[in-house]
């Protein structure tokens, strides 16, 4: 009970937007959103090849969320 007042009196001066900004990704957290990924793995290799730059594959066999 003394815990649960304690932490409402040291949260009472965020607001929620303060809160949920502190929980999402920063701008150099998601930089891995700007690779362009491809699906065709064809095509991929064509724009490596003409880039000069390399490819990479991820490749996995089963479930993505480890179930099976």
């Amino acid at each position: 009970m003394i815990l649960a007042a304690l932490a409402a009196i040291a949260f009472a001066d965020l607001d929620l937007d303060g809160k949920i900004a502190d929980l999402l990704p920063t701008s150099s957290e998601q930089k891995w959103l700007g690779i362009p990924w491809r699906l065709d793995l064809n095509q991929a290799r064509a724009d490596a090849a003409r880039e000069g730059k390399p490819l990479l594959l991820w490749i996995m066999n089963g479930h993505p969320m480890g179930c099976t």
